[in-house]
This record gives C-alpha cells, structure tokens and sequence, in this order.
C-alpha cells in the first residue's frame, strides 16, 4: 500500500535495467500504479548524492579483478543532482507530518 520511487541507471553494468523493468511489469499485472520510475541514460551503477565521484571501474583488491559500473561522468554527474532532487521531493510529499524534520546539510 505504499508508494515506490524506484530509479535505475540506463547504462548500469552491474543491475541490467531488465530487473526493473520486470518489476514494473509485476506492478501492472497486478493492478499497481503506486510506483514511479525513473531511468537515467548514461548513468552507470550507484548513483550517489550530488558530486559524489564516478567510477567507470574499479578495481577489486579482494577479488583481483576489475569491476565495470558504467556510464559516462556527465550523465552520471547529471543522474545524480536530479535523482537526489526527486528522492527528496518523494520523501517530502510521502512523508509530510508523519516524521521530525531537520534542516538538510548539503
């Protein structure tokens, strides 16, 4: 009964979009319209707070082996300062007079 913000990267090397894709399908078939998706092309996996770096890939000391996220540092860049804005508003229109509010530090 509640609703869903779900945000996937387009260009995610690790969660193809299919998953979120069948999950949103799920959703339909079962007369759902309380979610909203939201794809950022280009973006690669994590998409973290605004200014937070991007990583193409990394390197995985304890598996010794590289590991590819995706995405270009622009469309990141640009998921990420959008993504952030719409988790907040999510939050702020679901849970407006339900929860304590502080004062945002970024």
């Amino acid at each position: 009964q509640c609703d869903y913000l779900l945000i996937h990267a387009g260009d995610d090397q690790q969660l193809p979009p299919t998953l979120t894709e069948r999950l949103c399908k799920r959703f339909r078939d079962h007369h759902k319209s309380n979610y909203r998706l939201l794809v950022y092309p280009g973006a690669g996996h994590l998409l973290e707070p605004p200014y937070s770096p991007h990583f193409y890939a990394t390197y995985q000391a304890l598996f010794s082996h590289m590991t590819v996220w995706g995405g270009t540092a622009k469309a990141h860049n640009t998921a990420q300062k959008d993504a952030w804005r719409e988790i907040l508003h999510f939050f702020r229109s679901k849970l407006e007079g339900s929860v304590q509010h502080f004062q945002n530090k970024l």
